[in-house]
């Protein structure tokens, strides 16, 4: 029996992401760990068998005095618990607790997911990070990307000067839980759907920009927003003005993006933001719906161009608006048949019992290592 601690900025992630694998661990003996701030999710964790080990990590900003208490309560926490390896995800977990790991001496991974906007700041900001994550995955067991794109930066940039890494190219969907339901009828409007943190990186700019240019021209569609709105507070007034004109609906943040899946003939993802392997793009496939997307890192891996949907150059909001008007007027059985190409590529590349049977060979793998 091992002692396996995850480390990351919160447990909804945790729960969403990882909810199988802890599921799979626990089943084979091992004693679960997650060290986050305290949500609601801890009770649902707890139900699962993962003790929580509550810390407070402000995920927005670096601040020197309260990322060196974190540091600090990380050494605490990680010298009293003794893991037999530590699985760290996100930028303050990799940085932070991968370089208390090292320092210990406890076996530990890094999962890069996805870089967004880390190292776009200033070049003083971006120096330090650089030596921040360089600091963090310098013994680390193993440094896990979720594609090639991230590694390369990584490697050409120096971050990492070792070769124990790995690429998982996936966390994966649950395909008991997202399921294909019937295509909206061909009566119906033609519904385009988006879901993400309303950032302008995420491509929801030209999102509204392509809704307005199609309700222009083709008043018979609709448009759904979902996502919580964190760091650019203007976007709550400009969704909620188009909402009033019609252009658009906005749901928030959405505890189930099923059932707006569902109700959508189509997901129109223009994200330019750095994505390790996008979350939601996986879920439409699963549901059986086809996507509308950007050729960068992290997206263009759930679309094959002219099968399961269109994949544009990124940041092209004409090639979108194109795009998205080449799909309104696909025959009703091209979009069923594209429907169905997405659910198979889920089936085919999606699949979560796949990627948990990865990892837990992984660690498996590591623990043997360090016998």
């Amino acid at each position: 029996m091992a002692k396996i601690l995850i480390v990351t900025n919160g447990l909804r992630s945790v729960y969403n992401f990882r909810k199988e694998l802890i599921e799979h661990l626990v089943a084979d003996g091992n004693e679960l760990y997650a060290c986050a701030p305290n949500d609601i999710f801890a009770p649902l964790l707890e139900e699962l068998g993962c003790h929580i080990i509550p810390v407070t990590v402000d995920r927005r900003r670096t601040n020197p005095i309260k990322d060196s208490k974190l540091i600090l309560n990380y050494f605490k926490i990680l010298s009293r618990l003794k893991p037999d390896i530590v699985l760290n995800y996100t930028a303050k977990g990799i940085c932070y607790s991968g370089f208390v790991c090292g320092v210990l001496g406890i076996p530990y991974t890094n999962y890069i997911e996805g870089i967004g906007t880390t190292f776009n700041g200033n070049p003083l900001k971006t120096a330090i990070i650089r030596q921040l994550f360089y600091r963090g995955c310098r013994k680390a067991s193993r440094v896990v990307f979720m594609n090639d794109d991230n590694l390369k930066f990584f490697l050409d940039n120096h971050i990492l000067t070792h070769n124990r890494y790995t690429l998982i190219r996936s966390t994966g969907i649950n395909l008991d839980m997202f399921t294909p339901a019937p295509y909206p009828d061909e009566s119906k409007p033609v519904t385009f759907s988006f879901s993400a943190r309303i950032l302008k990186e995420k491509g929801i700019d030209i999102f509204i920009n392509v809704a307005k240019s199609i309700k222009q021209k083709y008043p018979h569609t609709d448009f759904h927003v979902m996502g919580e709105i964190e760091e650019q507070v203007e976007y709550e007034a400009i969704l909620n003005d188009l909402q009033k004109q019609g252009i658009l609906t906005y749901h928030g943040l959405v505890a189930d993006v099923r059932p707006i899946l569902h109700d959508s003939h189509c997901f129109l993802f223009p994200s330019y933001y750095g994505e390790g392997r996008n979350v939601v793009l996986q879920e439409a496939c699963a549901c059986a719906r086809p996507v509308i997307t950007g050729d960068v890192t992290g997206c263009r891996e759930s679309c094959i161009d002219g099968y399961n949907g269109f994949l544009v150059p990124a940041k092209d909001e004409a090639a979108f608006f194109a795009a998205a008007e080449r799909f309104i007027n696909l025959p009703y059985s091209e979009k069923l048949h594209m429907s169905a190409n997405a659910l198979a590529l889920a089936k085919k590349d999606m699949n979560r019992v796949r990627y948990v049977q990865i990892w837990a060979q992984l660690i498996a793998d590591i623990l043997q290592e360090n016998k």
